[in-house]
């Protein structure tokens, strides 16, 4: 079994969804941890769903490195919410 997190579209499937290490998902969740709803609150019509899931894998590595770079807490909220 592995130990690593899948992200996954709405409707369950894994197709185009990429592998996040839990120690990433965990820092993650605790920094963002409305990011999983993301994808649903920027949508217009069901068809933006996907494409939000893929700016959110886009988005991840850049919110992973803003975490490695040990900013104050209100940095990193204010770049958080600006994207």
């Amino acid at each position: 079994m592995s130990n690593r997190v899948s992200m996954i579209d709405s409707l369950g499937s894994d197709e185009g969804a990429f592998i996040l290490d839990p120690r990433h998902a965990q820092r993650l969740h605790q920094a963002c941890p409305d990011l999983d709803d993301w994808r649903q609150s920027w949508h217009v019509e069901p068809a933006d769903i996907p494409v939000g899931l893929q700016i959110v894998q886009v988005l991840t590595p850049f919110l992973l490195q803003l975490l490695d770079q040990v900013l104050a807490k209100a940095t990193l909220r204010r770049h958080r919410d600006n994207l």
